[in-house]
This record gives structure tokens, sequence and C-alpha cells, in this order.
């Protein structure tokens, strides 16, 4: 029993006690400081470290959930076991984000009529209904997953731009506003139709579209929030005109997006730009300079963007927009001081308009070519009545596949415009990050210089250093 007791007196007691009592305070912290973890809110204690940041939410996101005063409900319509991680993780942050969001799993195994009371569309595993009161939204998971499959990504590539927060906030926004902007789409001249990602962004952003024609009309109607007018391959008469003039001194808002003439003049048009600062020129304008035009198309224009409402947010992100086939507009030099004109989209001098137009044979600058530089979109405020007009100088600036070339800056350059005519920055401009291979855009001098380091300094590169290293060995010898 003495030896027991002293065993408790040896050297090897003294420093087993201290590890343990060490042992036991250092498990007692962690047991703490996860404890206080687990009390913190997600916004502290999970960080987003996905490359795209998906599951960081915008500003815009922010807004609309977190003042939400009515319930939505988000159904989830997915079999068991078939849930996509990375829609679920995002759908768990709205529920933290307002109590106001609820979401709801709908096995179609189980609830098998439950869509059909929503939408007719054929229901997909990962599907959306978002719903508040007697309101609904269909979002579909292939609006959240898009796959690029333009023009400028085939060969291998494939784009994949995950929109989820776009989707779920806009359908949000749609099940919880009583009122959605109005935007007249002007028909009657040919107009061009919609493109897919024109129709993609007007259904995002929550806007009614319906048709107008002016034709044995007095007036252009004032329930509108905006008139739209795309791209006509036929002129306007000369009274749509003076009541488009008439709507937009007014207080009316309008965007005018008319490129090249192809069908026929289109001097009316033109009349109605030049009454609001701008003569168009004639012919295409052509880029000189590589930097500044897209890979291998000088028609291709990387425009210049100036400050101002509709172009700040790309200016901050460094993005670029598209201008293709486009004509060179010109500014009055002297307008009254009641018209606010802002030049938002211009070329560098080292532009030209080509008279030829689309007949081209060469690019060079030939005789009789305009000189540039040129403006090729800009918008018109009236200061006393608050009316507008923005003008776009082309009518491929919606073209799906030079929308994707500028990694969907033109259409987010499109809806800035539209949000800033209608005057309500409340709907939708969050863009889809992308989840798998980009689009390299490349000026033609870089074009060039990739093409001389993977076909010249590369191959050279590696040559000289297996002589080098042939000469090192056989020295050893």
């Amino acid at each position: 029993m003495k030896k027991f007791f002293e065993s408790f007196s040896t050297k090897s007691f003294r420093l087993g006690s201290y590890s343990f009592v060490l042992t036991a305070i250092v498990l007692a912290i962690v047991i703490a400081v996860n404890l206080l973890a687990n009390a913190l809110p997600d916004r502290i204690t999970h960080y987003d470290i996905s490359a795209a940041k998906i599951f960081t939410f915008t500003s815009n996101t922010k807004a609309i959930v977190t003042r939400l005063t009515e319930d939505v409900t988000i159904n989830w319509i997915v079999q068991a076991g078939q849930e996509d991680e990375i829609l679920g993780t995002l759908l768990d942050k709205y529920t933290k984000l307002s109590d106001h969001v609820k979401v709801v799993k709908k096995n179609p195994d189980i609830y098998p009529g439950f869509a059909a009371q929503y939408t007719s569309e054929n229901i997909h595993n990962n599907d959306l209904i978002v719903i508040c009161g007697d309101r609904s939204r269909l979002v579909r998971i292939m609006d959240i997953y898009m796959v690029d499959t333009s023009e400028s990504v085939k060969g291998g590539n494939e784009n994949v731009n995950f929109d989820g927060e776009g989707q779920i906030t806009s359908a949000i926004n749609y099940v919880t506003r009583d009122k959605l902007p109005l935007i007249l789409n002007l028909i009657g001249h040919e107009e061009q139709a919609f493109s897919q990602c024109l129709t993609a962004s007007t259904t995002k952003a929550n806007y009614d579209v319906a048709n107008l024609s002016l034709i044995n009309k007095d007036a252009v109607p004032e329930d509108a929030d905006m008139v739209l007018i795309n791209s006509p391959q036929y002129d306007l008469s000369q009274q749509e005109v003076d009541m488009l003039e008439e709507y937009i001194l007014g207080g009316g808002r309008v965007m005018l997006i008319s490129g090249l003439p192809l069908i026929e003049d289109l001097d009316n048009i033109y009349e109605l730009v030049r009454r609001f600062g701008f003569e168009k020129q004639p012919g295409v304008v052509i880029e000189h300079d590589g930097s500044r035009f897209l890979y291998g198309q000088p028609y291709s224009v990387l425009a210049t963007m100036n400050k101002g409402d509709i172009t700040d947010p790309l200016i901050e992100e460094n993005r670029q927009v598209i201008v293709s086939i486009s004509q060179g507009m010109v500014r009055r030099e002297e307008m009254p001081d009641k018209y606010l004109i802002t030049e938002l989209l211009t070329t560098e001098d080292t532009t030209y308009s080509k008279l030829k137009g689309l007949n081209i044979d060469v690019f060079d600058k030939e005789d009789g070519d305009i000189d540039g530089p040129f403006c090729l979109s800009a918008l018109v405020e009236m200061r006393d009545t608050k009316g507008m007009l923005c003008v776009i100088s082309s009518d491929y600036f919606c073209d799906d596949d030079f929308n994707a070339n500028a990694a969907g800056a033109n259409m987010d350059y499109i809806v800035n415009a539209f949000n800033y005519l209608i005057g309500d920055n409340e709907y939708i401009t969050i863009r889809a990050t992308t989840v798998k291979t980009e689009t390299l855009q490349i000026s033609q001098n870089e074009g060039k210089i990739l093409k001389v380091a993977m076909l010249g300094v590369i191959p050279v590169a590696f040559l000289m250093s297996g002589l080098v290293e042939v000469i090192r060995r056989r020295k050893q010898k």
C-alpha cells in the first residue's frame, strides 16, 4: 500500500498528471469554441469558397428577399436521392436570409399531380415552383444550368452557366409584385423577332411585353412604361415619327435599335435620330486597330464605354460590349439646352465608315470613306419632362452569338438601359456565373501574338533546351 501511495509522488506521475490536465484544458477550449461557433450566424461561420462565388448573394437579392412581408414557398420538385447538391445549398441560404421564405420538397412519385396545378410544362427533377398567394412561377433546372451552344463555343468547348440566384430571385420578385412594367414592342415594319438571349433577359427581369401598332392611332398609349423599336427593316411613316417625338417630349421613354438598312432606306428613322441630336452616317463602321475589334472581324467593334448610369456597372466589372455591323452617328453641334445628351458607346479615331456597306471586298480605308470617331449608342434625356430616347446603332447588338462573345455584356447593357428608361432599378440584373470552360475573348493583335508564340517561340525554345542538354552530356563524357 505504501508503494501505491509513493507512486503518486514520482516524476513520471507528475508528468502524466500535467499532460492529463493540459489535455483536459485543451478539450474544454475546443468544446467551448465549437459551442460558440454553432451559436454564430451562417454569414460569419460559412464562407463561399466556390470559384464562381455562386453562394454569395448580390445586393439585389438581399434587398428583395430581406424586405419580404408575404410568405413565399419554393417547392422543390425532386425524387428522393436526386437532389442537386449545389441547388440545395443555395435554397438553404434563401431560407436563412428571410423567415418569409420556405423550401418544401415535393417528390413527384408521392405528389404526381402537384406541378400540374401551376404549369402545363413537363417537369424534371430539381425544377422549382415558387408560390406566393395566387401567383406562381416555374423555374426550370435547365434555366439554372444553362448550356451555351452558340457558335462562339463550338468545336469541343462547352460553357455551363449557373444562374440559380438570378432565376430564383427573379421568381420571388415576380410572385410578390402587384404590377410589372409594360414594354410595348413596335410592329408593322418587319422588326426583328426577339433573340433567345433578349427573350430570356426580359422574362428574367419581369417585364410584360406586348405588341404595339401605331397604324390608325393618334398617339402612343400612355400606359406604356417604354416603347421598344427593335431593328425595323422597313421605314416608319412620317406620322409614326411625329407621334414618337411627341411621346418622348411629353415624358415617354423609347429605345431604338436600328443599324445598317438592308431592304430600303430608313429616312424617317434617320430623321427621328436627327431631331434628338445625331446624324447617322452612311456605310458600316470598320475598326483598323486590331486590339479594338473581335478577332478576324474588323466590323465587330469593341466599343469604348463612357460613364453613365447605364454603363457604370459594366465599367466597374471591366466588361466589354461588342457592336457589330454598326452605323456610325455624329453628334449635331447645336441642340437646345433642354436636351441632355450622353454618348454611351463610342469608337476611337482609328475607325472609319465604309460607304460600300455590306458589299465589302477590302477592309482597308478607301477614298470617300468617312473618318471616325463615331457614337454607336447614345442616351438623350429631356430636362423638363424626363422623357428619354436611347439609340443603339446596330441590328446585331442583341444577336445570341455576339452576346456570347461578349460574355453576356451586350444583354446586361440592354437590361441596364431598360431599367434606366423605365425608372425602376429593382428589376433583376443578376448575371449567371460560368462554372465550366469560359470563352476566351481575344483581339486581332492578341491572336497574332498567340499564334507566333505557339507555332514559333515555344517549339524553338524546346528545341534549344534539348540541344543544350545534349551538348552538356557530351561534355561530361
